[in-house]
């Protein structure tokens, strides 16, 4: 069986787990990659709590 290990991280911390896992089961991680709107920075944070309460979509 073959599995792969997807993940999205806005911190690292996922990352991290992910790259720990696909270690362990020998693949490759394959990242989510968001395009738009950026929640990387401070004011971001305050965005993604915006859009998570509001049920808004990314």
């Amino acid at each position: 069986m073959k599995y792969n290990v997807v993940f999205f991280s806005r911190t690292g911390n996922s990352r991290r787990v992910a790259e720990k896992i696909s270690k362990t089961l020998g693949v490759k991680p394959i990242e989510i990659i968001q395009e738009s709107p950026n929640f990387r920075d401070f004011f971001g944070y305050f965005k993604a709590g915006y859009y998570s309460m509001r049920n808004k979509s990314v």
